[in-house]
């Protein structure tokens, strides 16, 4: 999603990576390509490059923060190869993205609040379909002023009723403040170890059936180990 972000010095940066509507230029893009190789060149294939956030030497005081910092490493944990269809009618500001997940049975969902003031409240609906309902709460003032209920889904079955817990990775930047160069992972600061080491990354075990909360400019990894796609067989 950073592949229409342009890195170096761009005073317009942080506001361009918190916008929708930029961020969904780059899906226009390669939609746009995949229309021109299917049409003139289907033996072909797509290459990419100059797309990442850190190309052009980065982007100033954003590579280096927490837009930029844990989140990369958590994604190469979590998230396999296959792509799950996310069908979602949620606020644009909610980013969803479904992966198996990597190494292991399971379906990743990673989930990014791209608002500073919303909220959003997710609660796992059925049990053979995995349905989440998410309720929008915009915040003034550290009080919610209305709730609207949107819903997105993909579609899977239950491997069991073993186990019913799923792992939650919540990832803010520290005092809230965005450009932090410390990212906090459930409340926890990251900081390497005294070694140099990376730290834990730990999650949360999480009731499956419990709501989920995602905070304003955060981002979230929900793996769900006994949530089976037909894609990750």
């Amino acid at each position: 999603m950073f592949a229409v972000v342009v890195s170096g010095v761009d005073p317009k940066l942080i506001s361009k990576i918190l916008n929708p509507d930029h961020l969904n230029k780059a899906s226009y893009t390669f939609g746009n390509l995949t229309h021109v190789i299917q049409r003139h060149g289907p033996w072909s294939s797509a290459w990419v490059g100059e797309s990442g956030g850190a190309s052009n030497s980065g982007g100033a005081h954003v590579s280096n923060t927490f837009v930029n910092s844990f989140c990369a490493l958590l994604w190469h944990r979590l998230m396999g190869k296959v792509v799950l269809s996310v069908e979602s009618d949620a606020s644009p500001f909610l980013r969803s993205y479904a992966h198996c997940s990597k190494g292991r049975a399971g379906v990743t969902l990673l989930v990014i609040n791209l608002s500073n003031q919303t909220n959003f409240v997710m609660n796992v609906q059925n049990s053979i379909n995995l349905k989440l309902a998410v309720n929008e709460q915009n915040i003034s003032q550290g009080s919610f002023t209305h709730t609207l209920k949107k819903t997105f889904s993909w579609v899977g079955t239950k491997a069991s009723d073993e186990a019913l817990f799923r792992e939650e990775y919540h990832l803010t930047p520290k005092d809230d403040y965005l450009q932090s160069q410390t990212m906090v992972l459930n409340g926890i600061p990251l900081e390497f170890t005294d070694a140099g080491n990376i730290p834990s990354l730990d999650p949360f075990h999480v009731n499956l059936k419990s709501p989920i909360s995602i905070s304003p400019l955060s981002i979230a990894f929900i793996v769900f180990p006994n949530f089976e796609a037909p894609a990750c067989g």
